[in-house]
């Protein structure tokens, strides 16, 4: 039998050479670098002038503390601290409002309970209602001034109150249908 000669192709090149010679490369250079550092060839060869460590322009913090002293102050970062302060001003500014309106209306009231006894009316003296506490976060509008009454007028009497009801009268007959 006659023998067939198949043609022979080439075998393809395994892809892992590359990489383990790269490979082989990096490790002896790394593992010569690290030899030439262990025997400080820092020593033995001069590379140039080294870099000096220099001060950092500006102003240093200890000079800031020996021209102003070096007292312990809190440093106020908290917001929720100055919010709350500012709160309790402004509670205590409301506060002082309503004291000044309060002797305001007790100032008014005792101006006119005078005119009202040199009236000699049997009506009772207008007593200035008491300053109510409202809530502190919400703002009360400013009250209109009063106009004071002139003392040529006289302030409208208020009626006693009846002792007994009054009946009235009877009521009267239709009258009679004239012929």
């Amino acid at each position: 039998m006659a023998r067939v000669l198949q043609p022979t192709q080439p075998r393809p090149q395994p892809l892992w050479k590359g990489p383990l010679v790269a490979g082989l490369c990096f490790g002896v250079a790394y593992g010569v670098t690290q030899r030439l550092v262990s025997f400080n060839v820092a020593e033995l060869i001069r590379f140039g002038p080294g870099f000096d460590v220099q001060v950092f322009p500006g102003t240093s913090l200890e000079s800031l503390k020996l021209r102003f002293g070096d007292a312990q102050a809190e440093i106020r970062g908290d917001l929720e601290l100055q919010e709350l302060e500012r709160q309790q001003e402004e509670e205590a500014k409301q506060r002082e409002e309503e004291a000044k309106k309060a002797e305001e209306r007790l100032q008014n009231a005792a101006q006119l309970e005078p005119l009202q006894d040199a009236e000699g009316s049997d009506a009772e003296p207008v007593v200035a209602p008491a300053p109510a506490s409202a809530p502190v976060s919400t703002p009360k509008p400013k009250p209109k001034p009063q106009s004071k009454p002139k003392p040529q007028e006289k302030p409208p009497a208020i009626a006693p109150p009846l002792a007994a009801p009054q009946q009235l009268p009877a009521p009267l007959p239709p009258p009679a249908p004239q012929l």
